[in-house]
């Protein structure tokens, strides 16, 4: 969040910008089988049918990502030149350019996603969070209780941006004619964050299941692909039990790391210090690759069970990400970043869009008819604040 960040945000209207994604790919070689686009007709009744089986049927469309990173490099490079030349003004261009070509390049069942949004209201939610920004920085040279008060009003703000900003990306992401939408409230936001943030807070970070359950439950239970509801259920102890393995990989790795270290410095004075130092060098060495490995594994195995726990209509998604290939791509995606002062960051991008996306599954339980919600989930499903600011994005990802 996670950004996944990590998953489910990031790529699609799934995701949290994320990104679980509402973009993805399907298998090769089975384009259009199972997924059949209906004539349009009058408004509203647009369908998407996926047709052909039988209500005890079931099939299976892997997410597939054509991409690659030479292209994307010619779209970032452009980007990164004039957001920098119109002192980031050009950034919300950049964000349709971007988001356009992952959703265009991700492919279910032989069709691509596609991302409708208009550059102008991206720049617009902008404007707002950035005014804000400003305030801020203006208020603290001179007054910090005015510098505090602003800073109160940011956070205060902050869930309802959200929600208004997963409502946006939801209208403007589409497959097969027919967009995705978002019915979650803002007061909904507000328990999501705050009450979420609070039990956090108050159980000393042993809450962070709890908090993250309730986000991700208000995220995906509120989605819809045209008329059609998504539903998401995981049980917070599924939760629990991803973070603690992870947990007992980083304990486990301590414990080695000191009783490593603690025989090593316990024989310096029958041995070489160098050969006590490698010692305790390796056993640091080995602490920390315990911290990746745990953070691999609670990346891969929460983004499987977040997943899996999404439903659309009597159709599942699903995710089979595994912990190392993940933690070879964050490393490998960090040195040759950092190698390449930043040039890799596209193929980087890349790499990671195509593992997570081709590592999510559409599992299709008979028929798929979709009417096209003409609504969309409207801002008016978002209360009277989403009518008054209008179709505006707040993500500031890009």
């Amino acid at each position: 969040m996670l950004s996944t960040d990590g998953i489910l945000r990031e790529h699609g209207p799934m995701s949290n910008d994320g990104g679980a994604s509402s973009q993805g790919a399907g298998s090769a070689g089975g384009a259009n089988e199972g997924l059949q686009e209906a004539p349009a007709g009058a408004a509203g009744t647009e369908q998407v049918e996926l047709a052909g089986a039988a209500s005890t049927d079931v099939k299976t469309h892997r997410f597939r990502f054509d991409g690659t990173g030479s292209e994307y490099f010619k779209i970032w490079i452009v980007n990164v030149v004039l957001t920098v030349l119109t002192l980031g003004v050009y950034s919300a261009w950049a964000k349709v350019r971007t988001k356009g070509y992952f959703y265009r390049n991700t492919f279910v069942d032989g069709s691509s996603f596609e991302y409708l949004a208009e550059p102008l209201n991206i720049l617009k939610g902008r404007l707002i969070v950035g005014a804000l920004l400003v305030a801020a920085y203006v208020a603290q040279s001179f007054s910090q209780t005015v510098y505090l008060a602003v800073i109160a009003v940011f956070v205060l703000l902050s869930p309802a941006m959200m929600a208004l900003s997963v409502a946006f990306n939801a209208r403007n992401s589409a497959y097969r004619n027919v967009t995705f939408g978002f019915a979650g409230d803002i007061a909904g936001a507000y328990r999501a964050v705050f009450l979420g943030g609070l039990i956090y807070v108050v159980t000393l970070g042993l809450g962070l299941p709890v908090m993250q359950r309730m986000l991700v439950r208000y995220f995906f239970a509120n989605h819809r692909y045209g008329k059609l509801r998504f539903q998401w259920d995981v049980g917070l102890g599924r939760f629990y039990k991803v973070y603690g393995i992870g947990f007992a990989i980083v304990l486990f790795g301590a414990i080695a790391a000191l009783t490593v270290s603690a025989l090593t410095m316990g024989g310096l004075l029958h041995r070489p210090a160098d050969v006590g130092m490698l010692g305790v060098t390796f056993s640091v060495l080995g602490f920390y690759m315990s911290m990746l490995l745990a953070v691999g594994y609670v990346q891969a195995e929460l983004t499987n069970e977040v997943v899996g726990g999404v439903a659309v209509g009597q159709h599942k998604l699903k995710a089979d990400l595994e912990p190392l290939p993940m933690i070879w791509l964050i490393l490998s995606n960090a040195l040759a970043v950092s190698l390449t002062f930043g040039l890799f960051f596209p193929w980087a991008k890349v790499r990671l869009a195509r593992y997570r996306l081709e590592h999510l599954i559409l599992e299709q339980h008979g028929d798929f008819i979709v009417a096209a919600d003409p609504d969309g989930g409207s801002p008016g499903a978002l209360g009277e604040a989403a009518v008054d600011l209008g179709d505006l994005d707040f993500d500031f990802g890009f």
